[in-house]
């Protein structure tokens, strides 16, 4: 028991800084939320510009003979949909993945802004970003619109977070040492409570409070940011995830359960919890868990509801990141495909 008190610490570790290890929840700590689908939600696919929606369509027999819906119904792995909570909104939204013979970890951050049409929902210009699903329909919506970006991936559990869970935890583990990638100068007195990031260019190990300035910086007052705009700031994230992850493995944490249970919720039971435990008991961060971003562009434009900033994820290139997850070979789906 104190073995698997010691791993489900450090995966609560990682689950409030949205990182790797959601599945060692233990669900009589954890609050259990089910919401229904709502059925206006249309999942769609686009063309590169963004131009085009259309309705996708799924059939029986397709799925059969598709060798990647084959790989999902063979593979040992065991998906889990992590957010992080800001404003209730999906401010970090991470795809990971456990891989059960290998026991290792994939993790693939979606951008909050990546561009998602949901009929009815198309103004104003934010209602068309992934990120919006979430108040409007609840995490079992965010599931499967993650889901359909990635290719009908299976997600078999949910982790959520919010940002005070974040700050308790990064203290609890005595800070988190990042090497902050420019110099960071941002208010807003609007929000509650206010908001004050400033930080420079260099090392720097961060106390909860600093954590959270820092996992929410966007842009300084003058507009300028990260060079690759949201894609610098889930570089950052990343960066920050793998150094937490790194301090919790070597910190006793018999604390962190009382200070943060009431920030996260889960639908992970306790018997799978157990299991997956026993997975990750020696993981090494440094080799067992890559850290990658969905492939695709940033784009300020109109969509038919005001400019805005969106991402546009490649569904060619998401593919074969998927493909390549589950040990899919390009020749068996361009046979498939012929």
């Amino acid at each position: 028991m104190k073995l698997f008190l010691k791993i489900f610490a450090i995966a609560l570790a990682c689950i409030l800084l949205a990182g790797a290890a959601g599945w060692i929840a233990y669900d009589k700590l954890f609050y259990e939320e089910t919401k229904e689908l709502e059925e206006d939600i249309v999942n769609v696919d686009e063309d590169q510009d963004g131009n085009k929606d259309v309705e996708k369509e799924e059939k029986e027999d397709e799925k059969e003979k598709d060798p990647l819906k084959e790989a999902y119904e063979n593979s040992n792995r065991v998906n889990f949909l992590l957010v992080g909570i800001q404003n209730g909104m999906t401010d970090t939204i991470i795809l990971t993945s456990l891989d059960r013979d290998t026991k290792k970890v994939d993790m693939i951050s979606i951008p909050r802004d990546t561009y998602y049409w949901r009929k009815g929902y198309d103004r104003p210009a934010e209602e068309r970003k992934v990120n919006a699903a979430y108040p409007d329909h609840g995490i079992e919506a965010t599931k499967k619109i993650v889901s359909d970006i990635l290719m009908d991936i299976p997600i078999d559990y949910y982790v959520k977070v919010d940002y005070r869970g974040v700050e308790k935890i990064v203290d609890a583990i005595g800070g988190v040492k990042v090497d902050i990638p420019i110099n960071m100068n941002y208010d807003d007195e609007w929000d509650k409570p206010e908001l004050h990031i400033h930080f420079s260019k260099g090392p720097k190990i961060l106390n909860g409070q600093e954590a959270i300035e820092f996992l929410r910086f966007r842009k300084n007052n003058d507009g300028t940011g990260y060079p690759d705009g949201d894609l610098g700031r889930i570089k950052a994230q990343q960066q920050f995830i793998k150094s937490a992850i790194n301090k919790a493995l070597s910190f006793k944490l018999p604390s962190v359960i009382q200070k943060s249970i009431k920030h996260v919720k889960t639908d992970v039971n306790l018997k799978d919890a157990i299991l997956y435990a026993s997975d990750v008991s020696n993981l090494d961060v440094s080799s067992d868990v890559s850290m990658i971003t969905i492939p695709g562009y940033d784009k300020y434009t109109d969509k038919g509801a005001g400019k805005s900033s969106y991402f546009f994820h490649d569904p060619k290139e998401v593919k074969k990141v998927i493909m390549n997850l589950y040990g899919v070979e390009e020749e068996e789906q361009e046979n498939k495909e012929e």
